[in-house]
């Protein structure tokens, strides 16, 4: 080995110094617990805002619910002249089809009562349109 003409860098005997260093870093944002309370509260808040909102949503389906009580029996009266405007059609209908044409002289229109009883029952289907429907379906 002494033959060889090139020697290996070796640190010094006893080794390097100590390299002059500082940590000199700056303390940047909040801490754990100001974070973690800054969460709570912002959870909070927002607890708070959804319950609010519940109470004014609550609020407001009371008052729509109140108007549309309001409005039922003018609805109703609307439903129940309809309905006597489809009776008296139906009758008419009767009296030019069946009277009228000859086809069954005795038959007196309006008199074909299907529930059997003197008394005025409206009918069990509604007739009318499925908003009607909706409405009586909603109010019951």
């Amino acid at each position: 080995w002494k033959n060889i003409k090139y020697r290996q860098d070796m640190p010094p005997p006893g080794g390097y110094g100590a390299v002059p260093y500082k940590r000199n870093l700056p303390v940047r944002g909040l801490g754990g617990f100001a974070l973690f309370g800054l969460g709570i509260g912002l959870s909070a808040i927002g607890v708070k805002m959804l319950w609010e909102r519940k109470v004014l949503e609550e609020f407001t389906n009371q008052e729509s619910h109140q108007a549309e009580l309001v409005y039922y029996p003018l609805l109703q009266a609307e439903k129940d002249r309809t309905e006597l405007r489809l009776h008296k059609e139906k009758i008419e209908s009767e009296a030019l089809n069946i009277v009228g044409t000859g086809f069954d002289p005795t038959y007196e229109p309006g008199m074909g009562n299907v529930y059997h009883t003197p008394v005025y029952e409206p009918p069990l289907m509604e007739s009318l349109s499925p908003f009607w429907q909706s409405i009586r379906l909603w109010y019951q």
